[in-house]
């Protein structure tokens, strides 16, 4: 890429004017690095100034490196600046390279979510264009000031209510805007501002390109852990128990969601959800030895659609009670599928003092069974499921 190669070069060159000594040298011989600056003025559409945007430089040499790389490990810090009240920034203490500049200001678009990693990597010539059309670049120079000034635009939004199918708000749900990447794959857009209903059932997702996406709010029910209740203090965690997802159009498949198709600085205020409460049902059970009717204490129950085996729902059998519980899934036809099945003995673990959780589970594996699945309507609640599980089958002889 023509910005790798500008940024090894310059790299180069700025090491050998810096006079760095064959790495057998002293560090404490070594010169002090030598830094440069940069300042700029962000404005938005209408030539007013971005009031408190943030600003932060992005290494192009470290943008296109995945993150596994050792050289991630090694990154800089990023340090954002927020633009004083006249749209004015200055970045001190730059070393010399060639950066991205990124600004993100609420209601105006982002590189964030037009861009992800992949793209950067090895973009093609088409990429290469669009990413310097939205991610403006500046070479910093040691001991001089770079100048860079970014004009804004005002991006589309998405807002509406989100409600139960009886009439009442669904506060506190979280909501992902997706869009599809180059490979034609659903993927999050990060989103600044937005992303949750309010006590109301109200949302609004600003600042999206203009484009097609789809919307994904998260109804979930989670086991939670808190030290403290009060004066907002104590410390909390959580860990999800069983979700379901709705998607724009109020569907509960991905597939069957409604695409919403922004034009630039379109405000879409016509995307309610409904989420239909009266269709979802709870389904309990039990996965039980086939031969002895044994209850097994540990696995895993997964939901099938049966159009195409993709999975709709999983969860696990719960350590208190032996039992698995979905408890919300949609009325339909599914293939309910066992996997892992085993009994197990369970010893509760201290996380230390003042920890959240304040236990662990382990647990250690007795007796394996083998996989089972079977068809399963359903119309209404469904409990006192038992799941039979054969015996796992003994491993061939002569099997390392």
């Amino acid at each position: 890429m023509f910005w790798r190669t500008c940024f090894a070069a310059f790299s180069m060159v700025a090491l050998a004017a810096m006079g760095q000594e064959p790495a057998q040298t002293s560090l404490q011989n070594l010169p002090k690095p030598v830094y440069g600056s940069v300042s700029g003025r962000i404005t938005c559409e209408n030539n007013l100034p971005a009031r408190l945007a943030v600003v932060t430089l992005l290494p192009i040499g470290d943008a296109s490196e995945p993150p596994t790389s050792s050289r991630a490990v090694s990154r800089p810090v990023l340090t954002p600046v927020d633009t004083q009240l006249d749209g004015s920034f200055t970045i001190p203490h730059v070393a010399p390279g060639y950066y991205y500049v990124v600004v993100q200001y609420p209601g105006y678009v982002s590189p964030i979510a037009q861009l992800n990693r992949e793209d950067l990597i090895r973009p093609s010539l088409e990429m290469q264009k669009f990413i310097a059309s939205v991610l403006p670049a500046v070479a910093v120079d040691p001991n001089r000031v770079s100048n860079v000034d970014v004009r804004l635009r005002r991006g589309a939004s998405i807002n509406g209510y989100i409600r139960y199918d009886d009439g009442s708000p669904a506060p506190g749900l979280q909501i992902r805007v997706l869009r599809k990447d180059g490979k034609g794959k659903w993927i999050g857009v990060p989103i600044r501002d937005g992303g949750g209903s309010d006590d109301l059932g109200r949302y609004r997702i600003v600042g999206l390109p203009a484009g097609e996406y789809m919307l994904e709010a998260s109804l979930q029910v989670f086991e939670r852990y808190t030290d403290y209740l009060f004066d907002g203090g104590g410390s909390s965690s959580s860990g999800t128990k069983f979700g379901i997802k709705i998607y724009s159009g109020s569907e509960t498949r991905r597939r069957d969601a409604k695409l919403i198709k922004l034009n630039d600085g379109e405000d879409d205020s016509s995307e309610d959800m409904v989420i239909p409460l009266s269709k979802l049902h709870s389904v309990t059970g039990s996965i039980v030895q086939a031969r002895t009717g044994h209850v097994v204490s540990a696995g895993t129950v997964v939901l099938l659609y049966p159009d195409d085996n993709s999975e709709a729902f999983s969860t696990k059998v719960d350590k208190d009670d032996s039992m698995f519980h979905f408890d919300f899934v949609p009325e339909g036809s599914y293939i309910l599928k066992v996997a892992n099945a085993r009994d197990v003995s369970r010893e509760e673990i201290s996380n230390g003092k003042n920890s959240m959780p304040p236990t662990h589970t382990k647990e250690t594996t007795l007796k394996s069974y083998g996989p089972q699945q079977q068809p399963l309507l359903i119309e209404g609640d469904l409990s006192g499921l038992l799941l039979p599980v054969p015996e796992a089958a003994a491993p061939a002889k002569g099997a390392q």
